[in-house]
C-alpha cells in the first residue's frame, strides 16, 4: 500500500488561506497573466488539426493533410459535413457554417502533400469538400516541482499548485492526480535525472501523461523570470523552452498550519461512554494489528505488521512491549494485513498475513507450535487475501479472495476450513447484496443485526459509505455519511507492460483504495458497529484531497437501525487500524486506534505511528 498524498501538502492547507493569500497579493494578476501566457505558448504545440477531402474513391479517400503535420498512420478523424453559412447579425460577416458529423476516417498513410484514408463508419459516403478535423483529445500534463535559484523569495510550491490550476482550468489540458515530488523521494530520483530512458520508463509505469513541465524561476536584472521547458514523457526529447515575466512568487509568509488538537483527556462522563487512558509512539509505519491467545495459555498477544514484520506485544501496565518477531526482505515483501484467529481449532490462534510480493499475493500463516521456539509457517506462498470476519458472538470465520487479472481482486469471496497442511475452500460467501459487484474481504463483515435468523452483510461501498444489506438482498442502510476513506492502495496484479505496450491507465483497472476493518460486538447486552472514519480535507480541489486526521465512530444497533453512540477525538493522520479487546474486568473494553501520520521534514520523509488507547465501559 502506497500513500495516494504528498507530505508537501502541509504548506498548502487550509486552502482557503492559501486562494485568501493569492487575492491579498496585489500583484497576483500580473502573475497570473504571465502563467496564462506560459500555458496559452503550450498551446501552440497542441493545434487542432483540420483539411479538407481532395477526392473519394470508393471507402478510400484523399485528404490534405501531409507530412510534416501531426498526423500518422492508425489515427481517427472526424468526417464532417459543412453546411449553410453562419452570419454574424450585426457586421453580417460569415463566421463559420452549419456541421453535420458523419463518422470517422482512419489514415492509412501519410504521403508528401496529402494523405490516404479510410473511412471507418459503416455506411457513410464521403464527398469531396468534405472536413475532416483531429478527435479532441485532452493532453495530459505532468508539472514537477517549481525550482527556485538562490535569493528568489517566495513560496515555490504554491506557483506550482497555481500553475496547475491554470492548466487544468484550459480545456486541451489536465494535470493527472500524481503526486510527482512524492514519487522522485520514494525512487531517489533527482529531478535533472528524470529524464533519463530508464526513468521516464519507471514514470510511465505509474501514470499515464504526454509531456512533463519543467519550471524554474530566477532573478534578472530586478525582474522575476518564469523559465519553463516541456518535454516528451516517451523519449525525454526538449518540445519547447521559453521564459516569461512574472512579478514575484507567491508569498513565502503564509500562516503556518494549525495542527489537530490532541486528546489528552476523556475523563468526564459528558464525553461518552469511553475515555482516554494513553498512547504510545512506534517508530515506524504499522500497517495492521489484531489480537489473539497465540499460546493457548488465556493471554492476549498483540501482533503489529510494518510492511515487512511480524511483530509480538503484550500490553502491560498501559505499555506495549515486544517479546517476538518475524522479519522478512524489506522492500520486496509488502505486508497488506493481519488477522487472528483459530481456525484449526487446537486452541491456539493462527496469524494471518496477506503478503504482496511483485504481481501475485504470497500470503502465509503462522503458529506458535509447542517444543518450537518462535513462529512456525504452515502455510506458505497462498495467492490470497485473508481476512476473519467476527460475529457479535465473536466467533470467527476465515475468508479469502484471489487477485484478479491485472486487477487487484477478482469476484468472489470464499470460507475457508482447515485440511492437513493449509486450509481449503469451503464454500462461497454469497451474500445477496443487490446487484453490487466490487465487493471485497476488505471493508466487510456479516452478523445478525435484525430479529432475522440469518446474517446481514455490512461493508464499505467503493464511495465509502456504508451499506447494509438483508439475507434476502434488501439494502436496509445506505449512510449519508462516508467512513472509511482509507488513503492506502492496493495495487496486486496491476501491469504495467502487455505485448510491449504500455497501458493508458485512466482506462485500465485502476488501484483500489484499503478499506479499513468493521468490528461487530456486543457490550453490556447492547450491539455495536465500530466503524473507522478518515477525514479528507482540501476537497475545494479534488487534487487536493488527503488524509489529514482520522476517528473511530461507535455506532449503535437498535431495533429501528444504526445510531452513533460516540465518536472519538480526531487524531492526527490516517487510522491504520483498531481493535476493541476484552478485558479482565466485566463489562470493560480496550479500544486501541493506530493512526499513522507524517512527523519528517520538508525533504526528509519519517511516518511515526500512534496506538491511542481508550477504556469503554466502568
Amino acid at each position: 500500500m502506497r500513500y495516494h498524498y504528498s507530505r508537501y501538502f502541509k504548506l498548502w492547507i487550509p486552502l482557503i488561506t492559501l486562494l485568501l493569500a493569492f487575492s491579498q497579493d496585489a500583484p497576483a494578476d500580473n502573475r497570473t497573466t504571465g502563467v496564462e501566457r506560459m500555458v496559452r505558448q503550450i498551446e501552440t504545440l497542441f493545434p487542432v488539426l483540420e483539411g479538407y477531402v481532395l477526392s473519394v474513391k470508393g471507402d478510400r479517400v484523399a485528404i490534405d493533410l501531409k507530412r510534416g503535420q501531426d498526423i500518422s498512420p492508425g489515427q481517427t478523424l472526424k468526417l464532417i459535413r459543412y453546411g449553410k453559412p453562419i452570419t454574424h447579425p450585426v457586421t453580417k460577416k460569415t463566421v463559420g457554417h452549419e456541421e453535420t458529423d458523419l463518422g470517422q476516417i482512419r489514415i492509412l498513410e501519410v504521403r508528401k502533400d496529402y494523405s490516404l484514408a479510410q473511412i471507418a463508419t459503416p455506411g457513410v459516403r464521403a464527398q469531396k469538400g468534405d472536413g475532416v478535423r483531429s478527435l479532441f483529445k485532452k493532453v495530459k500534463l505532468l508539472v514537477a516541482p517549481v525550482q527556485a535559484d538562490p535569493g528568489v523569495t517566495g513560496n515555490a510550491q504554491a506557483l506550482g499548485l497555481e500553475i496547475e490550476t491554470q492548466l487544468n482550468r484550459h480545456t486541451r489540458f489536465e494535470v493527472p492526480e500524481f503526486n510527482l515530488d512524492v514519487w522522485l523521494l520514494e525512487n531517489e530520483i533527482s529531478l535533472p535525472a528524470l529524464t533519463r530512458p530508464e526513468n521516464l520508463e519507471r514514470l510511465r509505469r505509474k501514470v499515464s501523461a504526454d509531456s512533463i513541465l519543467f519550471t524554474r524561476v530566477r532573478s534578472l536584472k530586478g525582474k522575476t523570470v518564469l523559465s519553463y521547458r516541456l518535454v516528451s514523457s516517451d523519449v525525454g526529447s526538449v518540445l519547447k523552452e521559453a521564459r516569461v515575466l512574472i512579478p514575484s512568487l507567491p508569498a513565502a509568509g503564509l500562516p503556518p498550519v494549525t495542527e489537530q488538537e490532541i486528546q489528552s483527556d476523556f475523563s468526564k462522563k459528558d464525553r461518552g461512554p469511553v475515555r482516554f487512558v494513553g498512547k504510545q509512539d512506534f517508530e515506524f509505519e504499522i500497517v495492521d494489528f489484531a489480537v489473539g491467545d497465540l499460546t493457548g495459555k488465556g493471554r492476549q498477544d498483540y501482533v503489529i505488521i510494518d510492511d515487512h514484520r511480524v511483530m509480538i506485544y503484550r500490553y502491560q501496565n498501559g505499555k506495549f512491549k515486544r517479546v517476538g518477531k518475524v522479519k522478512f526482505k524489506k522492500g520486496v515483501h509488502q505486508f497488506l494485513s493481519v488477522d487472528v484467529a483459530d481456525i484449526n481449532g487446537n486452541g491456539r490462534d493462527e496469524i494471518f498475513v496477506t503478503d504482496s510480493l511483485g504481481d501475485n499475493l504470497a500470503s502465509f500463516v503462522l503458529e506458535a507450535i509447542p517444543g518450537r521456539r518462535g513462529l512456525t509457517p504452515i502455510w506458505e506462498n497462498v495467492n490470497r487475501y485473508f481476512r476473519v470476519l467476527r460475529d457479535f458472538d465473536n466467533l470467527p470465520v476465515l475468508i479469502s479472495q484471489r487477485p484478479g487479472f491485472e486487477r487487484p481482486f477478482q469476484p468472489g469471496i470464499q470460507k475457508m476450513h482447515p485440511i492437513s497442511g493449509g486450509y481449503s475452500v469451503e464454500s462461497e460467501l454469497n451474500p445477496s447484496v443487490g446487484d453490487y459487484k466490487d465487493l471485497t474481504v476488505y471493508g466487510l463483515a456479516q452478523g445478525r443485526i435484525t430479529p432475522s435468523k440469518s446474517k446481514e452483510t455490512i461493508f464499505l461501498d467503493n464511495n465509502y459509505h456504508l451499506r447494509v444489506y438483508s439475507p434476502g438482498g434488501r439494502l436496509l442502510v445506505s449512510s449519508n455519511e462516508y467512513f472509511g476513506h482509507d488513503p492506502r492502495l492496493i495495487e496486486v496484479g496491476l501491469k504495467d507492460v502487455v505485448d510491449g505496450t504500455f497501458i493508458d491507465y485512466p482506462s485500465a483497472p485502476q488501484p483500489i483504495h484499503f478499506k479499513g476493518k468493521l468490528q461487530l460486538i456486543q457490550h453490556n447486552a447492547q450491539k455495536f458497529l465500530l466503524v473507522p472514519k478518515n477525514h479528507r480535507t482540501g476537497s475545494f480541489l479534488s487534487k487536493l484531497v488527503i488524509v489529514k486526521n482520522s476517528s473511530l465512530v461507535i455506532l449503535r444497533i437498535t431495533p429501528e437501525g444504526l445510531e452513533k453512540a460516540y465518536e472519538t477525538k480526531k487524531q492526527r493522520g490516517y487510522m491504520a487500524a483498531f481493535q476493541a479487546v476484552d478485558t479482565a474486568t466485566k463489562g470493560r473494553k480496550l479500544v486501541h486506534m493506530a493512526h499513522v501520520a507524517d512527523h519528517g521534514g520538508f525533504l526528509v520523509e519519517k511516518k511515526i505511528s500512534t496506538i491511542y488507547t481508550h477504556i469503554w465501559g466502568r
